[in-house]
């Protein structure tokens, strides 16, 4: 049986295979979901919080009106 990180509730059956259909079904939406050009890549999405520096600020995809706010 699996489970989440931190949690007692199992996830899914007993069966590998669907708990594996189950996390590629998740994949696949985010592939999905990034691979519109409307939606932003936050490198940083909580900005209050933000390090000093970035490996990743330069991967984001913001538009210009968002990058300065």
């Amino acid at each position: 049986m699996a489970f989440r990180s931190g949690s007692a509730r199992p996830i899914g059956d007993d069966d590998p295979n669907n708990l594996i259909e189950s996390v590629l079904d998740r994949v696949r939406a985010l592939i999905e979901r990034f691979d519109n050009p409307e939606t932003p890549y936050l490198a940083e999405p909580v900005p209050r919080w933000a390090p000093r520096f970035s490996d990743y600020r330069h991967l984001e995809r913001v538009t210009a009106r968002e990058d300065e706010e």
